[in-house]
């Protein structure tokens, strides 16, 4: 690790145990640690770090004022966010599970799982995550050959098997998104893109059944992701989950109304996929819906 990160990574740790709150006191009911993994910038994250380090805005701003409350001045906390930023190479995700689904905090990576990184990051979890946390990052160490997505430690990884781990999660952030409703956030954000991408990359389509696909759909909703969400209704129709795609029909429409876009989801849905043939009531109320939103006339209901 070079000195610069190295010592990065050290006043990450400091700054980290001054007393940090705890990300999960904000989550209702009980929780336990899951698995973390290292991941690339999600889109929004990287948008949001382009902005920052432009200038000092956006989401990230909050990390300047996390950093005032323990103690620094304007200037050193603008300082050390903006180093701390810069330098990250990537995220590392703790992922937490309870009754309403799952949960992540993300916290920057640095390329190298350093014994001092390992220390800083364990502290971002209060007791009693932080030790099954701390075992988690010890056993990314011994897996630093692997890229992503197979950078993943912890309890919920059973016998190794990635693909069940990913797919599993895709399912309980598909449980969080609905309890949810369209509460935006962006956490589950990123962690709907993360894990949609992990199962795309290391999943096999015979792997995959109409509730996985379902349940995927809803990480792509999650995320912004609309295209890639259409897909996944589509094979989730396919693969025999009308129930399902008339549901997800709902959501997707709902989705895009408060996004206000994209125009191509009504468009994908004027020549839906043989798959929804059943369904073309919903079909068609889901396309009403979004040109409604969109402010479409009488001519673009036309097929």
């Amino acid at each position: 690790m070079p000195d610069d990160a190295a010592q990065i990574a050290s006043e990450l740790s400091g700054l980290l145990k001054a007393g940090a709150a705890d990300p999960l006191s904000l989550l209702a009911g009980e929780w336990r640690f899951h698995a973390c993994f290292l991941a690339p910038f999600s889109p929004a994250f990287a948008e949001s770090r382009r902005q920052f380090l432009i200038d000092g805005g956006g989401p990230l701003s909050a990390t300047v004022e996390q950093l005032r409350h323990q103690g620094l001045s304007a200037s050193e906390a603008t300082e050390t966010a903006r180093k701390l930023i810069e330098s990250a190479t990537g995220l590392c995700v703790a992922v937490v599970a309870g009754d309403h689904g799952v949960a992540s905090i993300p916290q920057p990576f640095f390329g190298h799982i350093s014994p001092e990184w390992r220390q800083g990051a364990a502290q971002v979890l209060a007791e009693p995550y932080r030790t099954p946390f701390a075992g988690a990052l010890a056993a990314l160490e011994a897996q630093s050959d692997r890229n992503w997505p197979r950078l993943v430690a912890g309890p919920a990884v059973k016998d190794g098997d990635l693909v069940n781990f990913w797919l599993e999660l895709a399912h309980g952030v598909a449980e969080a998104s609905e309890l949810a409703g369209l509460r935006e956030d962006a956490r589950q954000a990123d962690l709907g893109h993360w894990t949609a991408e992990a199962v795309a990359i290391l999943a096999g389509a015979d792997e995959l059944d109409a509730e996985d696909h379902a349940a995927l759909c809803r990480c792509r909703l999650v995320a912004g992701d609309f295209a890639a969400a259409t897909s996944e209704l589509a094979a989730c129709a396919a693969a025999g989950g009308e129930a399902e795609a008339v549901e997800l029909l709902d959501h997707l429409a709902s989705t895009v109304c408060r996004a206000g876009g994209p125009p191509e989801v009504a468009a994908w849905l004027a020549e839906p996929p043989a798959a929804l043939a059943g369904s073309a009531y919903d079909v068609a109320f889901a396309r009403v819906r979004i040109l409604a939103a969109l402010g479409g006339g009488p001519a673009d209901l036309r097929p």
